[in-house]
């Protein structure tokens, strides 16, 4: 049985004959499907045809005794239908549907209840065991009764059973002669397929060169002849592939790049570079060993979730960079990529290893050497922004604690009076006791920085400090190393720059030239500061130059027109007052105050015999008077310095409304300053005695300045003014 099975379900000829049997087998249910139906329909449609006919017989030939209630000859009538063996049941009733006569002679007198409601032929059942017919018994188109036949079907069963057997018998002859063709086909075919697969197993065995002897057209031959070239190009690539592992290894061996593949976490595959990498003397001490020995322990949790999240087909890097652990326990920066593949249905990594400690070095030393850049340029731009030196070297100090590493850093600065140094600025100190230093140059650590011009640094095994001071300084701060770094500005050291450290580090040549920049940054500094308090100083005692000037020159003033002497210092005072009212700066009010003391200056051009007559003067007189303010433009326009106070000797005279001079300004046309001076110009004149009047009351005055808001004055400034002498 087992070999039958594996016959029919394990060959492709087996396989063939059951196809066959299977296609031929529902092929002919389908035919005999539809012939059984077909049959059926047909055996039905006659007996409908058949019960009605005998309907409509017994209804014509029952129509007389039906109206003549003829119960016994009705009966006889039914009786005589039993010879017919299709007969079921055979009734007759009147026209209501109560039986008169019946097969079934118990259901005489009891009415049918599912009769038409109208006298038409009618099919009340058409099931494959029964035919019921009821069909109207009628005399001269009068309705009297029905007539309903019921037929079966049993000579039609036992007929259409008798198609079925003989269909069944059918089918399994053409089954079986199917397979037989099958099974003769399947040899035919099989037989050089086999053939084939023989060859198959022989190259299985071992032996490629073997080759289908296999002739012909057919499929058979075509496959043959495509194995056979298939083999060929087998062999080929075979070839090639030997040849590119051959060349593969090659290149690992060569690489120097470390290339190594694992499994599941363990070595497979490490090439010489790999060796090396990790000083191992051979491939064999990594073979079978887990790469994670092979990582630093800082970085083996890192490596572990990428290797999980890997395996969970999360997102993982296929590159970074971890820290590598030599066989002597050294540690090293590596740059990893890695890549999975999948090979008979083994996951297997290939990492690409290469050592990048040279190179991050070089990029730490060229950041650190940005940072030292940018911090040299943002100590350069606060000396420029800012002379304050005291804010400059704090900066420094700042940079130097930070950039440097150290703990704490102080500027000391020669006092050439005294010939010591000391303390300026500091930073990063636990007590107060550095702000003490005071030192002889020569002495000590940083003296002798100062006066040798070189970095002096302690511990030196040659140097030993016989400073006190120093000692104790070093004690409690728990400093365990300096720097001293002179500050040379043009050959001359004007202080020290101090470096102090709490831990024992070793300091590098790049340290030090650092350090020494820093120093010439603070040494600029303090070049620069000192430049810039000397120019103030410069520009102070120049300022005050001119500003002694212009009294001078309103002094002057008041001395040649005698009618109003003191009135441009209490002008020049009001003025100021009302500017601080209006809220200008300091800065400009200092340039009103020049403007004031000057407002008159252009008087100078202006003859005696006018300026210093008693009566009114002409027309011609007023027309000279007036050109004063463009002579005091003329004079003061050459001055860049007065050149910010020149608005209120030229336009003081100009009123809002237009009808000043000498230009006939009006409005915000007007400057500032000249509006504001004019207000208390005007107030200060009329509040003064004059030869020619008495001075005004201050409410007279005030009343006046009121009635010319807007007229000769700004009237915003008029409010101001008056509050400001309400004050």
């Amino acid at each position: 049985m087992k070999a039958l099975s594996r016959f029919l379900f394990g060959t492709l000829r087996g396989r063939l004959i059951i196809s066959v049997a299977l296609v031929h087998a529902v092929m002919m249910s389908l035919f005999m499907i539809d012939l059984t139906t077909r049959q059926r329909d047909m055996l039905l449609d006659r007996q409908i045809e058949e019960a009605t006919a005998l309907s409509q017989a017994l209804a014509t030939s029952s129509a007389g005794w039906i109206a003549a209630n003829d119960v016994a000859g009705l009966q006889e009538l039914v009786d005589a239908q039993l010879r017919y063996p299709e007969i079921v049941f055979v009734f007759l009733t009147d026209k209501d549907g109560r039986v008169l006569a019946g097969t079934d002679k118990s259901r005489q007198g009891q009415f049918m209840l599912d009769l038409p409601l109208e006298a038409n032929l009618t099919v009340l059942s058409s099931t494959p065991s029964l035919v019921d017919v009821v069909v109207p018994a009628m005399i001269a188109e009068r309705h009297v009764g029905w007539a309903r036949v019921g037929i079966g079907q049993k000579a039609a069963s036992e007929k259409l059973a008798q198609i079925v057997r003989s269909g069944v018998i059918y089918t399994l002859i053409a089954i079986l002669t199917g397979s037989i063709i099958a099974w003769f086909m399947g040899s035919q075919i099989t037989r050089r397929l086999y053939a084939i697969q023989k060859t198959m197993d022989v190259v299985r065995s071992g032996n490629r060169l073997a080759r289908s002897t296999l002739t012909g057209d057919d499929e058979s031959a075509i496959m043959a002849r495509e194995f056979n070239s298939m083999l060929d190009d087998l062999s080929e690539r075979g070839a090639e592939l030997r040849e590119s592992e051959t060349k593969l290894q090659t290149i690992f061996a060569r690489s120097r790049d470390a290339i190594g593949v694992s499994k599941n976490g363990i070595h497979v595959f490490v090439n010489p570079a790999y060796v090396f990498m990790f000083g191992y003397d051979s491939a064999d001490e990594l073979i079978d060993t887990p790469i994670i020995n092979l990582i630093a322990p800082e970085s083996r949790e890192m490596v572990r979730k990428y290797v999980q999240s890997r395996a969970q087909g999360l997102p993982t890097p296929s590159d970074y960079e971890v820290n590598g652990l030599r066989k002597n326990g050294c540690t090293f920066i590596m740059d990893v990529r890695t890549s999975t593949y999948v090979l008979q249905d083994e996951q297997y990594t290939l990492v690409i290893l290469r050592d990048i400690t040279e190179r991050k070095q070089a990029e730490e030393k060229i950041r650190r050497q940005i940072n030292y850049l940018t911090a040299l340029q943002d100590i350069d731009r606060t000396i420029a922004a800012d002379f304050n030196m005291y804010t400059s070297l704090n900066a420094l100090i700042a940079k130097t604690i930070s950039l440097l590493k150290v703990d704490a850093a102080a500027i000391l600065l020669i006092n050439f009076n005294t010939d010591t140094l000391e303390f300026f600025a500091g930073k990063g100190f636990h007590t107060e006791a550095i702000k003490t230093a005071h030192m002889k140059v020569g002495e000590s650590y940083a003296g002798r920085a100062a006066i040798e011009k070189r970095i002096v640094k302690f511990p030196n095994p040659k140097d030993e400090s016989d400073d006190l001071f120093f000692t104790n300084f070093l004690y409690k701060e728990k400093f365990s190393s300096y720097y001293g770094v002179p500050l040379i500005i043009k050959g001359q050291a004007i202080g020290v720059l101090e470096a102090y450290q709490r831990s024992l580090i070793k300091r590098d040549q790049e340290w030090l030239d650092f350090l020494n920049s820093l120093a010439g940054q603070a040494a600029v500094a303090i070049s620069n500061a000192k430049l810039f308090d000397n120019l103030q100083n410069s520009n102070k005692e120049l300022i005050q130059a001119y500003d002694a000037t212009i009294e001078g020159w309103s002094r002057a003033m008041d001395l040649r027109d005698r009618e109003t002497e003191g009135h441009t210092q209490r002008v020049a005072t009001l003025t100021v007052q009302l500017a601080q009212k209006m809220g200008i700066s300091e800065t400009d009010i200092l340039h009103i105050r020049r403007g004031a003391l000057l407002h008159d200056i252009g008087k100078i051009g202006v003859s005696d015999s006018i300026l210093r007559k008693p009566d009114r003067l002409t027309p011609e007189e007023w027309k000279e008077m007036r050109l004063h303010p463009v002579y005091a433009y003329e004079m003061l326009a050459l001055i860049p310095y007065l050149k910010p106070a020149l608005d209120i000797p030229y336009c003081h005279h100009e009123k809002w409304d237009g009808s000043g001079y000498p230009r006939g300004l009006k409005k915000e046309e007007i400057p500032l300053v000249a509006r504001l001076f004019a207000v208390a110009d005007v107030y200060d004149a009329i509040t003064s005695d004059r030869p020619y009047r008495k001075s005004w009351t201050k409410e007279h005055a005030l009343q006046y300045i009121r009635e010319q808001s807007g007229a000769h004055f700004d009237p915003q400034i008029v409010e101001k003014f008056l509050e400001l002498i309400k004050e």
